[in-house]
């Protein structure tokens, strides 16, 4: 008896010839029991139990007539949604859109079933009252300055396209997007103020990083990369102030120029990056302190100096989420051997390495042999938060002495980190929106190259 069950059979050639085959696939909504039976013969058949989630695919989450189907027999930990518009249906797996079905979903009240012929484990479930889908895996990214003054880094083409992707700088307009609410940005005293309210409550990923401090003058350090401080699985909701700091500007004569602070806040939490250490001055002793310190100067003497110290927290509770911070010191400077030229300075600290130490060595007691290198600046960390595997927070490279033409100047971190100039060249500035630090002068009283300004970067 009952009518036969005819989902999921694909049929090649007719039945019974040579080569003729039939699969039968189990459909996610078969029945658990399905019973196989002789068309000729009665009293030939019996019962076959079928467990969907033991077959390609099961069903999570049932609504009314629609089903939202996971394949359960693929490992590892997946973030499923879907949404509905009253037509069509669209599933995404981490983000990508996987499927859309157009399911017939009357009025009135429904029974959600969760997990029904589900074969694994679900660690967290959430509804939202709008359409998720828009704004999944958007970096919405919060800049130092204006859109025309920042390099368009992401080929937005204007700034309104640039606040659709969530690409945020002080002239950005004032409103409501998909990923937020924005107030009326404001830049002041080396750094970009924005007021931010999420839409809902949201669980997110923040990376935060620092200006990086400006690379020194005449054989001078490299600057620090600004402090970088990660978290995920952040869980926000409401308005946050977030500060976005300018790199160091490089200044004649001073060793002030640190990068400045990043930051982010509510009434109740606070975090910060701090801005990175400048590179020293030739004729001055140890390294400039910051975020991540900044490299060491050469000296007319044979003293050996130590580079900048790491002033960045490293453990920040943030939404009561542990945020982890990263700085590293400055590189060592060496002064001069054997009554020569050849001295160095160190590279800046980066948040994923200390600055290197300079080198210098000469064959013998002549001039002509000399060779000195500049430290290169310490490599950033990786981050994938925007879309792309990349760096940030390098630190600048370290300069040698503008009578060496054999040296060889230090590179830049990976992370924005500027290269430090050839001999009577100025430096190379850090990369902007990486907080690098940047490179210094190459002797001869060259200027030393900006930081690169910060970046907060939040994942929802």
């Amino acid at each position: 008896s009952g009518s036969q069950y005819t989902s999921g059979w694909t049929t090649t050639g007719t039945p019974g010839s040579s080569s003729a085959s039939s699969q039968f696939i189990v459909p996610a909504n078969a029945p658990s029991t399905l019973y196989y039976y002789c068309q000729h013969h009665s009293g030939m058949g019996g019962a076959s139990s079928i467990n969907v989630a033991d077959s390609n695919s099961g069903i999570l989450l049932t609504y009314g007539t629609h089903a939202l189907v996971a394949n359960s027999t693929v490992s590892g930990e997946y973030t499923i949604a879907t949404n509905f518009d009253g037509t069509t249906s669209n599933l995404y797996v981490n983000g990508d859109l996987i499927t859309q079905t157009t399911p017939t979903i009357a009025s009135g009240a429904k029974t959600i079933k969760i997990g029904e012929d589900y074969n694994g484990f679900i660690k967290n479930l959430k509804f939202w009252n709008y359409a998720k889908d828009m704004i999944i895996k958007i970096a919405v990214t919060f800049h130092y300055d204006t859109f025309a003054n920042s390099g368009d880094p992401y080929s937005d083409g204007s700034v309104t396209a640039a606040a659709t992707a969530g690409h945020i700088y002080s002239d950005t307009a004032v409103g409501t997007y998909t990923w937020g609410t924005l107030g009326s940005p404001s830049t002041a005293s080396n750094k970009t103020t924005y007021t931010w309210t999420t839409v809902s409550q949201i669980t997110a990923d923040l990376l935060m990083v620092g200006g990086g401090g400006s690379g020194g003058t005449n054989a001078g350090g490299g600057g620090g990369a600004g402090g970088l401080v990660y978290g995920s699985g952040i869980t926000m909701s409401g308005t946050y102030t977030i500060k976005v700091g300018n790199g160091g500007p490089w200044v004649s004569g001073s060793n002030t120029d640190n990068g400045y602070d990043s930051s982010i806040e509510n009434t109740t939490y606070t975090a910060s990056a701090l801005g990175g250490g400048c590179g020293l001055n030739s004729g001055n002793s140890v390294g400039v302190n910051g975020g991540s310190g900044g490299g060491a100067a050469s000296s007319s003497s044979s003293s050996t100096w130590a580079g900048g110290s790491s002033t960045q927290v490293t453990s920040i509770s943030f939404e009561n989420v542990t945020l982890s911070g990263f700085g590293n010191d400055g590189g060592i400077g060496r002064g001069q051997e054997h009554g020569g030229w050849t001295r160095a300075a160190g590279g800046g600290g980066g948040a994923g390495a200390t600055g290197n130490t300079s080198g210098n060595y000469v064959t013998n007691s002549g001039q002509s042999a000399r060779i000195s290198h500049g430290g290169d600046g310490g490599i950033g960390k990786q981050y994938d938060i925007s879309g792309t595997n990349q760096y940030y927070a390098g630190g600048g490279g370290g300069s040698i002495h503008n009578n060496d033409s054999n040296g060889t100047p230090g590179v830049g971190g990976l992370g924005g980190g500027g290269t430090a100039g050839q001999p009577r060249n100025t430096g190379n500035s850090g990369t902007k929106h990486t907080g690098g630090g940047g490179g210094a002068g190459g002797g001869g009283g060259s200027a030393g190259g900006d930081g690169g300004s910060g970046i907060v970067i939040i994942k929802i």
